[in-house]
């Protein structure tokens, strides 16, 4: 049964590019499946012990704790959490009046 310990990286800031996902753990298999927030992205089998997934930007459009799990066969690893945080708010100008 897969198992994920880590992430890397573990948040990103909402309107972030497309990126690779590290996922650390065990179980794996060249058969194991990334999927984040329920969408099953393209998935690299590293070792047993590490996987990597490209994530879309589209996955990253807004806030929100997405979760990840992967998946060999019939079974699933409990799902982590990967942090999108929305981008701080930016003061452009001041009017005084």
């Amino acid at each position: 049964m897969p198992a994920i310990t880590s992430l890397s990286p573990t948040k990103l800031t909402a309107g972030s590019a497309t990126f690779t996902l590290t996922i650390s753990g065990s179980g794996f298999t060249s058969a194991s499946i990334v999927a984040v927030g329920g969408t099953a992205e393209a998935t690299t089998y590293v070792s047993a012990t590490q996987l990597t997934a490209a994530i879309p930007a589209s996955q990253c459009t807004s806030g929100a704790m997405r979760p990840v799990v992967v998946a060999t066969g019939t079974s699933s690893s409990t799902p982590i959490s990967l942090e999108i945080d929305n981008p701080s708010p930016v003061i452009a100008a001041m009017v005084s009046t």
